[in-house]
């Protein structure tokens, strides 16, 4: 991750300037013996000081490649880190300044072994947990993170549910269903709407969920994370009856299914977009958010999602005419989109259907405009 302050911190190193403490955890118990103990750090990770470990990491990786090289100056170093480990040359600090400065004459050697001296000599404090439910371990990362750079919502969203659609644990095929994080280089892409079936957000993938339980089109915000990180929220039968392997392994697989499903239905000839764009429609949050609400509100078995909406005719022509006519000034755009997109899809499953400028109207007096989102 790009962070200027952290690029220079072999500068604090040099400097013989402290760093703050690195947060470790362990997944196996410590054995305190005496104020020491063994640590096997093939069970540690680290929970905060990622980047500030990495970029020391990458450092000393660097001196090792210093080396090994015959002639000591920087054109002989880039070749050696392009012959052997080309990616380094993708981080922001790993650059010919930084490199002509590692390799600059300094006392009897270069200033490269000055501070790899300095780092041998360097001290830093480590805080090791041990014994963290996997609830404590995201309290802690939500906490350590608080006063720095923001946690996004969506982050925080993934941090709660994670532990429940591990990919192994529900036993899906992760060849073709694939659930990213924001973390992960295909977020953005599929974001915005350039995917593939079986490509989702793994927010979007929690919000599908959350929203057919509720029956109620729900998003992600910091009000509701609060809620959802409270450490009763999954203990009611009524989640655990859901939040289990079995049930989220059928609950995906089934919206994977829908989604083949509604993207190849034979659109009305009013409807002017290709398979593509009702691809990239479907797998919006706001679009998955209102039909597994309706799905939820009409008691829709996830073995029957793709039978019941393969049937629906979107007429996206007609759904966009009605979107570009909303406001961001005066509306939350994306909470009407939810709504709308709710209020179509329930009426198409009651055998009630209305049209979308109904849908976004609320001529059916289910929701009054601008309200807060649930």
């Amino acid at each position: 991750m790009s962070n200027r302050y952290l690029d220079g911190i072999y500068q604090t190193i040099e400097q013989g300037e402290p760093i703050p403490p690195l947060t470790l955890i362990s997944t196996q118990p410590l054995n305190v013996d005496n104020g020491c103990a063994d640590i096997d750090l093939q069970n540690i990770d680290i929970l905060d000081g990622l980047q500030r470990t990495y970029r020391l990491w990458v450092i000393y990786k660097i001196s090792l490649m210093c080396i090994q090289i015959e002639e000591k100056d920087h054109h002989s170093l880039l070749d050696k880190i392009k012959a052997e480990d080309p990616d380094l040359l993708e981080l922001d600090f790993i650059n010919l300044k930084f490199l002509k400065k590692m390799m600059e004459p300094k006392g009897k050697g270069l200033f490269i072994d000055d501070l790899i001296s300095k780092m041998n000599a360097f001290e830093t404090t480590f805080t090791i947990w041990a014994g963290l439910t996997e609830d404590e371990v995201v309290k802690k990362m939500l906490i350590l993170n608080a006063g720095q750079k923001p946690v996004s919502a969506t982050h925080q969203c993934e941090l709660i549910f994670m532990r429940f659609f591990d990919a192994h644990e529900l036993q899906i095929d992760t060849n073709k269903i694939k659930l990213y994080r924001e973390k992960d280089d295909q977020f953005d892409r599929v974001k915005k709407g350039n995917r593939t079936e079986g490509e989702y957000l793994f927010s979007s993938m929690v919000i599908s969920l959350l929203s057919y339980i509720y029956k109620k089109p729900m998003r992600v915000s910091i009000e509701k994370i609060i809620q959802w990180d409270n450490e009763n929220y999954f203990a009611s039968d009524e989640m655990l009856s859901f939040f289990n392997k079995q049930y989220l392994t059928k609950f995906v697989e089934s919206v994977y299914e829908t989604d083949c499903g509604v993207c190849k239905v034979k659109q009305s000839r009013t409807s002017l977009f290709p398979e593509e764009e009702m691809r990239s429609w479907f797998g919006k949050d706001t679009t998955m958010s209102g039909i597994f609400a309706a799905l939820g509100e009409m008691n829709t078995e996830p073995s029957t999602f793709a039978k019941a909406i393969g049937g629906i005719d979107f007429k996206l022509n007609s759904f966009e005419q009605e979107y570009r006519s909303l406001s961001s000034v005066r509306i939350n755009v994306g909470n009407e989109v939810r709504k709308a997109v709710y209020k179509y899809t329930k009426g198409q499953l009651s055998g009630k259907p209305i049209s979308w400028a109904q849908a976004f109207g609320n001529n059916s007096g289910e929701y009054v405009k601008g309200e807060p989102l649930f």
